[in-house]
């Protein structure tokens, strides 16, 4: 009897033990998220219709490695898209579903890129990508308000100064709640195909190279300082920004609020100044 009661609590705790890492895992996938859906033009896109199936796609885990080639699309397989191509109009909007929504505070940024001939068999590198979207918080007594937290939706205009043709749509959420730490910020990252007609034809005033490993990650993109960084407020320097220093800034990440005047400024040097003040 007591040899049993023994194996009885034994298989209890073992039982206990499965259910809370079962939790855990749960709990942590929860505060994840991906950018599956894309709509535009009263076509509502179902998950992974219009963008590529991301490595994410189960785990809803974030990029953290800036010196990855995931930093470009976070794709499961490179190379093999299966998504379709959304139409979009230059000038009206597209939508992004966020699934479940936006959980951890930080910038918004949202890219394109113009594909040689069919996104769908497009890779994004080359000096190819421009920003069509950026978002800022607001300072507030406890900190910084991000206007994206907790927000299932996001919805941008296509520029309507951009050739018509075939594009990646490259969406990009940094969380900076753990970037206090080496490569502890998350890049929530996707890349949707679209079509565009009616642009009026002039080009985006600058292009960026596609992500490639530039820099290791070697300190924290949050620094210690009070002050918060607006990009109003501090001039430009005509050097790229991952040659410029930032220290004493708290958000660092809002460098990629500059990018799009500075030329030769990628996604992934972006990430690479952030990481490494």
């Amino acid at each position: 009897m007591k040899r049993r009661r023994m194996l009885d609590n034994s298989l209890q705790q073992t039982t206990m033990k499965f259910l809370s890492s079962l939790l855990l895992l749960g709990s942590a996938a929860q505060a994840h998220y991906t950018i599956p859906r894309a709509s535009a033009n009263g076509v509502s896109g179902s998950d992974w219709q219009f963008t590529r199936i991301t490595s994410n796609y189960q785990s809803n885990g974030p990029v953290t490695d800036v010196t990855s080639s995931a930093m470009t699309c976070y794709e499961r397989n490179p190379g093999q898209s299966t998504a379709s191509t959304l139409a979009v109009t230059a000038g009206g909007t597209i939508t992004f579903g966020i699934a479940p929504n936006i959980y951890h505070p930080g910038p918004l940024n949202i890219y394109m890129a113009k594909a040689p001939s069919s996104a769908a068999t497009f890779d994004g590198k080359g000096a190819v990508w421009f920003k069509v979207y950026q978002d800022q918080p607001k300072v507030v007594s406890s900190g910084l308000e991000w206007p994206n937290n907790g927000v299932s939706s996001v919805t941008m205009t296509i520029p309507k100064c951009i050739p018509s043709g075939e594009y990646l749509v490259r969406f990009e959420h940094i969380g900076l709640h753990s970037a206090s730490s080496v490569n502890g910020a998350q890049l929530y990252i996707s890349c949707t195909q679209v079509k565009v007609s009616g642009g009026s034809g002039s080009s985006p005033a600058t292009s960026c190279p596609s992500p490639a490993p530039t820099a290791p990650a070697t300190q924290a993109c949050w620094s210690t300082s009070t002050t918060p960084f607006l990009p109003t407020t501090r001039p430009l320097a005509a050097t790229p920004l991952c040659a410029r220093p930032f220290q004493g800034v708290a958000v660092v990440a809002y460098a990629d609020m500059l990018m799009t005047l500075v030329p030769k400024f990628t996604p992934q040097t972006f990430a690479a100044a952030v990481v490494d003040i």
